[in-house]
């Protein structure tokens, strides 16, 4: 999982979150999912964000197709 935080959670805060998988990718020993989230607050504003991928073993996709989550690492 790779998060980004985009404001803090306060306490009472209604949220909405929205998740659509957005890759499906061929693997020699299954299949890897790639699953975009985002938390917004009752106002729309995004509270964050995150990047979930989910492995299958044993399941075959025919092809990779979707988007790859972004590369991630730590920013100076």
């Amino acid at each position: 999982q790779d998060f980004v935080l985009h404001r803090p959670l306060e306490a009472g805060t209604t949220v909405v979150v929205q998740a659509a998988p957005i890759a499906l990718l061929a693997r020699p020993n299954g299949t890897s999912l790639v699953i975009h989230v985002v938390t917004r607050d009752d106002h729309g504003e995004a509270l964050n964000e995150q990047y979930v991928t989910e492995f299958f073993r044993g399941v075959e996709a025919p092809a990779s197709i979707g988007e790859r989550a972004p590369d991630h690492g730590f920013e100076a």
